[in-house]
């Protein structure tokens, strides 16, 4: 049977009790036996990173997440506060991280979650939907995105799924 557990959390740079949180994280990773995570975007308060070699990646992510029951496959979406200076360094970093898994902007991936049943998750980059220039986070990068195009996706993909069960996650609510 393949456990999950989807999260919402947003890097901190080990601020605000984030390094506390990644604790209970682990504890609660290592008693449910968690084989991956789904994380809901805002990663990388306030702006994102600028690329994979930036501090934040350690800061946040690297020396946060330590916990043996966390070292598992990190199913990643962007949000709006990871717009602000490069996310495409977010989807990058899947090359460089075993953990950080985030294929293109929106992906799918599939889960056998016993002998008769899988699960496809369809991770979304929701910010292009709601893109406000005046909130905090955003760029014109979200703007060159196409939600049309995004939604055609999706619904291709949902129309070809085979999985018993479907889900869809996004940061912003879908």
């Amino acid at each position: 049977m393949c456990a999950s557990s989807p999260l919402a959390i947003g890097g901190r740079d080990g601020q605000d009790a984030q390094t506390l949180v990644a604790d209970q994280m682990g504890i609660y990773a290592a008693a449910h036996h968690d084989q991956f995570m789904v994380v809901l975007g805002d990663n990388f308060y306030n702006k994102g990173v600028p690329d994979v070699w930036a501090s934040q990646w350690k800061t946040s992510f690297e020396d946060i997440y330590t916990a043996p029951s966390l070292q598992i496959p990190w199913y990643v979406a962007l949000g709006n506060h990871d717009y602000g200076i490069n996310p495409q360094a977010q989807v990058d970093y899947t090359l460089y991280s075993p953990r950080w898994k985030m294929p293109s902007r929106y992906y799918t991936m599939t889960r056998q979650i016993d002998a008769n049943n899988t699960v496809e998750f369809f991770i979304l980059d929701s910010t292009p939907y709601v893109l406000n220039p005046k909130k905090v986070g955003e760029s014109a990068d979200a703007s060159k995105e196409d939600p049309v195009a995004q939604t055609a996706w999706l619904e291709a993909q949902l129309k070809a799924s085979t999985a018993q069960w479907k889900i869809v996650c996004a940061h912003h609510p879908v």
